[in-house]
């Protein structure tokens, strides 16, 4: 077994954990470039199995005017303002922030730095500056929430330095968990 292999598969850098060695691994197709791409699968090189291969994605960003974002509430896939900001968006997976926070809901998710009290559950997305600047209106940035880098944790552990929208103060009712669902209003 090898590691430290490096692919190009479509705008992702792939890093090859680990591969079982019977050819060239960077003829790895891989089939799903908008889904995070990460586990277990074949590398064939002209349509003989070469074995096995762990892989992760690393986003690599396509110019200056993209960036990651970390988003916690109605920006998630599955709520309200999902398909008109982020729909066409890069999902780098389901991350986590690295350090606590609080959340807080009334008609909508408030994050704020104090108390710290768990890490926030969300998705990681790689955006580019109009869509960037289509949020921050959504958000009122900066005089509702306020647009910050935080770091976050995503892909078995790699940590993210991504932008996420804090709320000034606490406002609402504090959630019991990390994690804002649909239920989860005042």
């Amino acid at each position: 077994m090898s590691s430290g292999w490096l692919l190009r598969v479509g705008l992702l850098q792939v890093s090859v954990v680990s591969v079982v060695e019977r050819g060239l691994a960077a003829t790895y197709p891989w089939k799903k470039p908008r889904e995070l791409a990460r586990g277990c699968d074949s590398v064939v090189k002209d349509g003989e199995h070469l074995g096995m291969v762990w892989i992760e994605a690393e986003p690599t960003l396509n110019n200056a005017s993209e960036t990651l974002l970390f988003v916690y509430g109605t920006l998630r896939r599955g709520f309200s303002n999902h398909e008109v900001y982020l729909a066409d968006a890069f999902l780098v997976g389901k991350a986590v922030t690295a350090e606590k926070y609080a959340l807080f809901v009334d008609d909508f998710p408030y994050l704020t730095r104090r108390p710290k009290v768990y890490r926030i559950v969300g998705e990681l997305y790689r955006i580019d500056g109009p869509t960037l600047e289509l949020i921050d209106c959504l958000e009122g940035h900066p005089d509702d929430y306020r647009r910050e880098q935080i770091w976050v944790v995503a892909n078995l552990g790699r940590h993210y330095w991504a932008w996420a929208y804090f709320y000034p103060e606490a406002r609402g009712r504090l959630l019991t968990s990390g994690r804002y669902d649909s239920d989860d209003t005042a």
